[in-house]
């Protein structure tokens, strides 16, 4: 045992009271004695006394009563004992920045709250609401009574009618004030007459108007003025102007808006077989039995040529009309309908009548004017196609047969609106007619050409028959085609050429939505 472990033993000792005998040692501490018997240091020694063994000194012993726990005082040099290790008591293993003074509670602390301590005092500027007791949020945090519904959150009573968007522009070719002529909300199923605007044959409700008015001055149009229409089942434009509908706030297509033309019969707006500036060019006679078809008349694109007839002499086929007006393409100052396929030709028209001629009529008008949005539904369409070219006659008891008629060309579609959208399933269309077929004497007449299709496809041509030459396509996404020509060794009539697209305007604010067919390719303005 190591000489700093005996003086805390012998005070354990000594503190219960128990004899210690050390051999050689003079009971009065300053030298040695006899080994022979025991002795007790509480009793021979007295207070201050001093004792050793060897060289282990107990010194300052305070001797109570037995019983009483000693008070034991350790002498100076056992307060710290040689048992540390050497380096623990290095100086330097202090934190000499953690002072006494920066470790103190500060004097808020002991209030018993937990605020932070007051930086400033050491230089730092505290935030003010660090300095604050109370850690709940301030009070302008608290959540209003009135958060659930602010009033300024409200919807408005109407969000169909933005006034931004119903004032903020003009309708194209029509005065603004249609915008609010008309607070009815309209639905139409069966037809819209542009001649006294009856609706499903009967005068308009109440709220609705109906006006003449002129475009670029010479054009004279229908305007039906509404709130909203809303167009259902198969609704049928009828009468020879076009139609212009102008809403305050929404029109939307579920049904179909027709305005198509039916063979020789033109649509609303739009010319008859013959007629038009796009009119298509008469078929021509040369010969015994030798006739060419009728040209197909051309709009948003030309017309097709009538097929040629030869047998010893020759017909040339009708040309196919022009696209027009080429100095509005955008048709910014009026929205007029298609035009007329050529005539077939014959020796004896009178022989073998053909009304018109047999051309097929144009296609009619539609502008659609929505303040704030039009909708064409699934389902939905809006049609202008042009008349299908009749087929060409017989008389055998007058020794005739006649050529196939030209197509008419498709009409006009003029669509605005900021919002405008023509989704999936819709069908928007001003497909040219297909031309009629030529007849064969001995097979009988010719077939007259489809009318322009609800589609993109192409309308077919009539078919021919033995001398007579089959009718050319309508033009839709693709163009017009030309009749048959046709030679045999007694007759040869010519088929009539397929009718031109019409013209498609698309306008609105921001892209339009298209998913649906539009056809042919339409024109489009999204700078509205």
């Amino acid at each position: 045992m190591r000489r700093a472990a005996w003086p805390p033993l012998l005070l354990l000792l000594f503190a219960n009271g128990c004899a210690f005998e050390v051999p050689g040692l003079d009971p009065s501490g300053t030298g040695p004695r006899d080994l022979a018997g025991p002795w007790d240091l509480r009793r021979d020694l007295a207070p201050g006394d001093a004792a050793k063994v060897g060289d282990l000194a107990i010194a300052d012993l305070t001797l109570i009563s037995d019983g009483a726990a000693p008070d034991l005082i350790p002498p100076a040099d056992l307060a710290e004992p040689d048992l540390a290790p050497p380096d623990l008591a290095t100086p330097d293993l202090a934190m000499p920045d953690l002072a006494a003074q920066d470790l103190a509670i500060p004097p808020d602390a002991a209030k018993g709250d937990l605020a932070a301590p007051d930086l400033a005092a050491q230089g730092d500027a505290a935030p003010p609401d660090l300095a604050t007791p109370d850690l709940a949020a301030p009070p302008d945090l608290q959540e209003p009574s009135d958060l659930a519904k602010p009033p300024d959150l409200a919807p408005p009573p109407d969000l169909a009618t933005p006034p931004d968007l119903a004032l903020g522009w003009t309708p194209s070719h029509v005065a603004k004030h249609f915008f609010t002529d008309g607070s009815c909300d309209l639905i139409a199923t069966i037809s819209i007459d542009t001649t006294q605007g009856n609706i499903d044959g009967k005068p308009l409700p109440p709220g609705c108007a109906f006006s003449l008015a002129q475009e670029d001055g010479q054009l004279q149009v229908g305007v039906l003025a509404v709130r909203r229409l809303t167009v259902k089942g198969t609704v049928k434009v009828i009468g020879p102007r076009p139609l212009v509908v102008v809403a305050g706030d929404t029109i939307t297509v579920e049904g179909t808006l027709d305005a198509s033309a039916v063979l020789t019969t033109p649509g609303p707006g739009g010319a008859s077989g013959g007629n038009g500036v796009g009119a298509g060019g008469k078929g021509s006679h040369s010969g015994l039995y030798v006739d060419s078809g009728g040209g197909g008349a051309g709009y948003g694109a030309i017309g097709a040529k009538g097929g040629d007839g030869s047998f010893v002499s020759k017909a040339n086929g009708g040309a196919g009309g022009v696209a027009w007006p080429l100095p509005d393409p955008s048709l910014l100052k009026s929205v007029p309908g298609g035009s007329g396929g050529g005539a077939a030709a014959t020796e004896n028209a009178a022989d073998c009548p053909m009304a018109n001629g047999g051309g097929g009529g144009g296609g009619g008008s539609i502008q659609l004017t929505a303040a704030v949005r039009l909708t064409v539904a699934p389902g939905g369409a809006v049609l202008a196609g042009g008349g299908g070219g009749l087929g060409g006659c017989i008389n055998k008891q007058k020794n005739v047969a006649a050529s196939g008629a030209g197509g008419g060309s498709g009409g006009a579609l003029f669509l605005e609106a900021p919002l405008l959208d023509a989704g999936g399933g819709s069908v928007i269309a001003a497909n040219g007619g297909g031309g009629g077929a030529g007849a064969d004497w001995n097979s009988g007449a010719g077939g007259s050409g489809q009318n322009g299709l609800a589609s993109g496809a192409q309308a077919s041509g009539g078919g021919g028959k033995g001398a007579g030459g089959a009718g050319g396509l309508g033009g839709a996404k693709a163009a017009a085609t030309a009749g048959e020509s046709i030679g045999s060794d007694l007759t040869a009539n010519g088929g009539g050429g397929g009718g031109g697209g019409g013209r498609i305007i698309l306008r609105s604010r921001g892209p339009a939505t298209l998913g649906g067919q539009v056809s042919p390719a339409p024109l489009l303005d999204p700078q509205l």
